[in-house]
C-alpha cells in the first residue's frame, strides 16, 4: 500500500517534499562524497556577449515598434472617433 494514500492535505505535500529531499542529497553524496561543491573558473571578458547583445537590440526594437503602433491606432481612433 502506499505510504501517500493515508496522508492528506499539506501533510502529503510534507512527505512528498522530504522523498524529493532525500533523494536530491543522495544524489549529491554519490556524485560527489565529501559534500564539497565546485563554482567554475570565472574570468572577466572572457564571454561571447554577441548573441545577448543582438538579442537586445531586437527587443528594443520591438518594443519601439510596439509603441509606435499602438499610438498610431490611438491617433486614429482619436480622428474618426464620434
Amino acid at each position: 500500500m502506499n505510504n501517500l494514500q493515508n496522508v492528506s492535505g499539506l501533510r502529503r505535500f510534507d512527505v512528498v517534499t522530504e522523498r524529493i529531499s532525500r533523494y536530491n542529497q543522495h544524489e549529491i553524496i554519490a556524485t560527489n562524497p565529501t559534500k564539497e561543491r565546485h563554482m567554475a573558473e570565472h574570468k572577466h571578458g572572457e564571454m561571447n556577449s554577441e548573441t545577448q547583445k543582438s538579442d537586445y537590440d531586437a527587443f528594443i526594437k520591438f518594443g519601439t515598434w510596439s509603441v509606435v503602433v499602438v499610438i498610431g491606432i490611438l491617433v486614429f481612433m482619436a480622428i474618426f472617433a464620434r
